[in-house]
């Protein structure tokens, strides 16, 4: 199949789908590990702040690294990219496929709230801010490029499985 991206805001299961795809075998890449990285206004990579606020996340770009993604394109089989990122419009040609991981806004809330999370994004009082007011402009441009919308609020087997299912056809 080529490369199958499975996106969608913090607390959709981006992660954890990588997860389960790599623990059925198949090769997965959670892209905020591996891809992505905070950018400022002139392109140049910054950390993000403990205490970020929504200006501050306004005025910078989680971004993935094309080059590290056109490098990923030129393995043998179906790869999974699993994450978001800010420069999703340039990145999205590289696709063959793409699955929208759609949440609410309570279950994106619920979810950052789990003490157990692989990522701290989401738990300070501006990233939430950011994240209420990103989550559905993000979801809107991802379905307007196309992307196949997956209910996200099911349980990570069954979206998992529905993804598998179709990639495999």
């Amino acid at each position: 199949m080529g490369i199958v991206l499975v996106t969608g805001c913090s607390g959709s299961g981006k992660t954890s789908v990588a997860a389960e795809l790599t623990r059925r075998g198949l090769v997965a890449v959670d892209a905020d590990t591996t891809l992505a990285m905070w950018l400022d206004r002139d392109g140049s990579p910054v950390e993000l702040p403990d205490d970020t606020t929504f200006e501050w996340l306004s005025e910078h770009d989680w971004s993935w690294d094309l080059s590290l993604l056109d490098e990923l394109a030129t393995r043998p089989g179906t790869r999974y990219v699993c994450g978001n990122a800010g420069n999703i419009g340039n990145a999205w040609p590289r696709f063959d496929r793409a699955y929208l991981l759609v949440i609410d806004e309570a279950t994106m809330l619920s979810r950052l709230d789990y003490p157990h999370r692989d990522h701290d994004f989401g738990r300070s009082p501006g990233q939430r801010a950011w994240l209420q007011d990103w989550r559905p402009r993000y979801q809107a441009e991802v379905a307007a490029l196309g992307a196949i919308p997956v209910d996200a609020t099911q349980a990570l087997i069954t979206v998992v499985d529905q993804i598998t299912a179709q990639v495999q056809r």
